[in-house]
């Protein structure tokens, strides 16, 4: 169990504070409670849950989607806060700091003015979706096990570690362009002793390629416009050609030609549609047609 008041005072202190035998139920609670009182305490604090957690792999504790959900409703309606501490158990928000780098580019690249910038912390990064929309999304869904997906556009992975926790014998491929991305997300997977978790560098918008069976294929904001078209060609050819079966699902962050070129494919229709009024994301839910 951990203490709140000796460790309000070491937070007070500037201390990073380190535990020795408790659980993420007791970290999420006690998080939970400081983040009320101090943002920079809750920085100071997530740094010892990622200390503490150097050592553990998160899937000792969380072996399936109710655990996980468990674990996050500590947090209630706090989304924000949901991010912060899974990453921080997962190693995430240090490994992949790269994430910190790419939201600054961005920012600078699009001309926003300074003080009207989004912070440049990682959960804010574009390249992840929340574990929100992820408890949604795949509690619908309830994936069989030994059913595989492939991730289009994995950023650091926050989709594949996430499975992997909530459905372990889920066969996950996360595809990503950019290598320094795969690099971390394979370093977290390793520390965390995820099984059944791949990441591959690859360049969707190579004409040779072409993107392998699965049984769900995941979009979040992935791809410009133009490569866009050539995937879900890819797939349309997988589905006709070979009569193969499965679902997409795709959220769309800041732009809407992904949800709109999905719904004009008369070989895929809607089955849901799903929403986050608090982050802004909004994205659908699709299977194939049989014929």
């Amino acid at each position: 169990m951990v203490n709140l008041a000796n460790i309000i005072s070491l937070l007070d202190e500037g201390v990073i504070p380190s535990f020795k035998e408790t659980t993420a139920l007791n970290l999420a609670s006690t998080y939970k409670e400081i983040s009320t009182l101090s943002h920079k305490n809750s920085d100071l604090f997530l740094l010892g849950v990622e200390k503490f957690y150097e050592e553990k792999s998160l899937g000792e504790e969380i072996r399936s989607f109710d655990d996980f959900f468990e674990l996050a409703l500590i947090f209630d309606r706090d989304k924000n806060s949901i991010n912060r501490f899974f990453d921080a158990c997962l190693g995430l928000r240090t490994i992949g700091n790269l994430a910190k780098f790419d939201q600054i580019v961005q920012e600078k690249q699009s001309g926003i003015e300074k003080d009207q910038r989004v912070r440049g912390s990682f959960e804010y990064a574009h390249t992840q979706t929340h574990y929100s929309l992820l408890m949604d999304i795949f509690n619908y869904l309830r994936p069989a096990s030994k059913s595989s997906i492939v991730d289009v556009g994995a950023g650091f992975g926050r989709v594949g570690f996430f499975l992997n926790l909530c459905f372990p014998e889920l066969n996950y491929l996360g595809l990503e362009i950019v290598q320094e991305r795969v690099e971390c997300a394979e370093k977290i997977s390793k520390k965390n002793n995820f099984k059944n978790c791949q990441f591959q560098v690859q360049n969707l918008a190579e004409e040779s390629y072409v993107l392998p069976k699965a049984d769900f294929y995941y979009f979040y904001d992935p791809l410009n416009e133009k490569d866009l078209k050539k995937v879900i060609l890819d797939l349309e050819n997988q589905h006709k050609l070979n009569a193969a079966k499965f679902s997409v699902i795709a959220l769309s962050g800041y732009d809407d030609f992904l949800l709109e070129h999905l719904k004009k494919q008369n070989w895929l229709q809607v089955v849901r549609s799903v929403e986050d009024h608090y982050f802004k994301q909004a994205g659908l839910i699709l299977q194939t047609i049989n014929t």
